[in-house]
């Protein structure tokens, strides 16, 4: 979003799609813009027409933008279904940094390499959540830089 204050979200069912705009001050959340629009393009939670399912939720989107008067640039997305499920991976990276110190550039490699797995033709990577991470042979480490 163009300003920090401001939060979006997009919930895209099968029958209709939603944007919600909402402004954060002090911990509190207030609605300030907020768009609808049919869903077309989606059946039983699937996309199986990706143009129209696009077009139903840029008109949504506009929708909240006009309320609210600020473009958004990026949302909190919920997606569910059947169709979506985890897979837990491990991936192992070598240390580079100086005096062997775990820097994020360590983190962003061993995440890459997690990334590395075999997926059927209509599978595709939405997101990596990293668990835990193992240092020098200790599991249960949530940051390890």
């Amino acid at each position: 979003m163009a300003r920090r204050d401001l939060v979006a979200a997009l919930d895209v069912g099968t029958t209709k799609v939603l944007a919600l705009v909402a402004r954060v001050e002090r911990e509190q959340a207030s609605i300030v813009g907020l768009g609808t629009a049919p869903s077309r393009g989606m059946r039983r939670g699937v996309v199986v027409d990706i143009e129209s399912t696009v077009r139903s939720i840029r008109e949504a989107v506009d929708r909240a933008e006009r309320m609210c008067g600020s473009p958004v640039e990026a949302v909190y997305l919920g997606v569910g279904g059947t169709h979506v499920q985890s897979q837990n991976t491990r991936a192992v990276v070598a240390v580079t940094g100086r005096g062997q110190e775990i820097g994020p550039e360590d983190v962003e490699r061993v995440l890459e390499a997690a990334r590395v797995i075999t997926l059927p033709p209509d599978r595709e990577i939405l997101h990596v959540l990293p668990r835990q991470y193992i240092v020098d042979g200790y599991d249960g480490v949530r940051d390890p830089v």
